[in-house]
């Protein structure tokens, strides 16, 4: 990256650039397209299959199926053009939990969410204004995934049986020489 920036290109496009690198690392370098976007306002194309690492900092998404454009627009937007598409399911698990709200019903002020913090910003403040109960927001966030359970089923659990180990609001990151 450091040999073709003192050219200071105009556009930079970079082919699935964290293919090949640790998430650690992934996140480092992204940071630094991020930054050489913003510092030195260069166009970055990023060609991706992983959102994950590239939805929260794009301003425009192009998607593509067998060569076909099928949305060219900001993030949010290409999003909803595209929410009945079978690879809708490899968005990050912030946009697959917009769309099961809308399902049901909840609309989100801002749309899809394109990252976590937004997305809890959004829930907290339409919790807090009564639009949406906190229960159904939950049902919602563990609808699915039989390793969640609701809060009213993880305290029946706990009556049936002596707890051994219970963990709460883990997180996980990795760590680099000691710093994360």
């Amino acid at each position: 990256l450091a040999s073709v920036m003192v050219m200071m290109p105009k556009v930079l496009l970079l082919d699935e650039p964290t293919a090949q690198l640790d998430p650690l690392a992934a996140q480092d370098f992204m940071a630094m397209v991020q930054r050489i976007r913003q510092e030195l306002g260069t166009t970055i194309v990023i060609c991706e299959h992983d959102f994950d690492k590239v939805l929260s900092m794009c301003n425009k998404m192009m998607l593509l199926d067998e060569g076909r454009i099928i949305a060219n627009d900001n993030p949010k937007k290409a999003i909803e053009k595209v929410e009945n598409h079978p690879f809708f399911e490899s968005f990050p698990q912030t946009i697959q939990v917009c769309k099961r709200l809308k399902s049901i019903g909840v609309e989100l002020p801002c749309g899809y969410s394109l990252s976590v913090a937004e997305l809890v910003n959004q829930l907290q403040n339409l919790i807090s204004i009564g639009k949406v109960k906190k229960e159904k927001v939950l049902a919602i966030l563990y609808d699915g995934d039989e390793m969640c359970k609701s809060e009213v089923d993880i305290k029946q659990d706990k009556q049936k049986r002596n707890l051994f180990l219970e963990g709460k609001n883990l997180c996980f990151s990795y760590e680099k020489k000691g710093k994360r």
